[in-house]
């Protein structure tokens, strides 16, 4: 793109710039627009690149240094934006800022428009990005990883230890006035071995995979009836790599002795839904991250990512 300034004719430069506005003519590959007032010039050169936030509780210092460099527009309900919403305000955006309830693939993609530079992910996991549409599109993708570790691992512990306990029967039981026992095993050592051995004898498996096609309902009705009947089944990973009617006939049967699961499918569960209705089955509302210090990092690095790209630096966590 350039500018061409043409002062007031027998003038010099600076008295007719006094004296009358300047014509400022912009010429772009696409076209040529007139402008007699030269604030164009001093608003196009200042223009802040535009991101669209998809949540409304990012975490105040992450946005606030978000809006200083960019102009923010964020989705304000607490719940996944509305996809026809979505597809409609993402328009004419340079960088997207989502998290994992937000599918991101080429509709999305193509309706934001080939200025697009950047889709910031506040999660380790990438599986609602269609990455081949990123990568075709010369889009970069940042995402969220080491940052919220311990505070998964620790949720991941407190779903195992309330699934082998069956703290949440156990509760129940206090509630109604009774007085329940609860039943668990204490973890040992553990080495690497192949699928089918962990499912044989492993007396607490826990997923933490990335979901993948290749783990896409990699626990499934075969995995599940290899596997002891005093097992305990722990998910902080993804819903996707459970095949969950499986799950649920091998917690109903006893087929296992519990699960722990903080991730599902759908997410959120409906109200009512079997996984609710299971005594030996502790389900939590997908919190592995929800510490303070674990989502404030998780939003600064995805701010950090954004920006990174839009000045076209490298970022400090890339997928590509």
């Amino acid at each position: 793109m350039s500018f061409i300034s043409s002062a007031a004719a027998g003038a010099s430069p600076i008295l007719a710039s006094l004296l009358r506005p300047s014509t400022i003519v912009v010429r772009s590959k696409s076209k040529v627009i007139q402008s007699s007032s030269p604030l164009l010039y001093r608003n196009m050169a200042t223009q802040k690149p535009k991101v669209f936030v998809t949540r409304p509780d990012v975490p105040k210092p992450a946005m606030d240094l978000l809006r200083e460099r960019c102009d923010v527009t964020t989705w304000g309900e607490e719940r996944p934006v509305p996809r026809d919403y979505f597809l409609k305000n993402v328009s004419g955006v340079d960088g997207i800022f989502c998290l994992v309830t937000d599918r991101i693939d080429a509709e999305v993609l193509d309706a934001a428009g080939p200025q697009l530079k950047v889709v910031g992910t506040m999660s380790v996991g990438v599986d609602h990005v269609d990455i081949g549409a990123v990568k075709s599109r010369n889009i970069r993708l940042g995402y969220t990883p080491n940052v919220l570790t311990d505070a998964t691992a620790e949720t991941t512990v407190i779903v195992l230890l309330s699934a082998s306990r069956r703290v949440f029967e156990a509760r129940d039981e206090l509630m109604s006035g009774r007085w329940g026992r609860a039943r668990g095993d204490r973890l040992t050592d553990a080495e690497f071995v192949d699928f089918d051995t962990l499912c044989k004898e492993s007396d607490f498996i826990i997923c933490t995979a990335a979901l993948t096609p290749d783990t896409k309902e990699i626990f499934n009705a075969r995995a599940f009836s290899l596997m002891k009947p005093n097992a305990v089944f722990v998910n902080s990973s993804r819903g996707g790599t459970v095949e969950q009617d499986a799950l649920i006939k091998a917690l109903k049967t006893g087929q296992i002795f519990a699960a722990g699961l903080d991730v599902m499918t759908p997410e959120p569960l409906p109200v009512g839904h079997e996984l609710t209705k299971l005594k030996n089955c502790a389900v939590l509302p997908h919190i592995g991250s929800a510490t303070i210090q674990a989502r404030m990092a998780m939003a600064m690095l995805t701010t950090r990512n954004i920006l990174a790209a839009l000045d076209g630096k490298p970022m400090p966590e890339s997928l590509n």
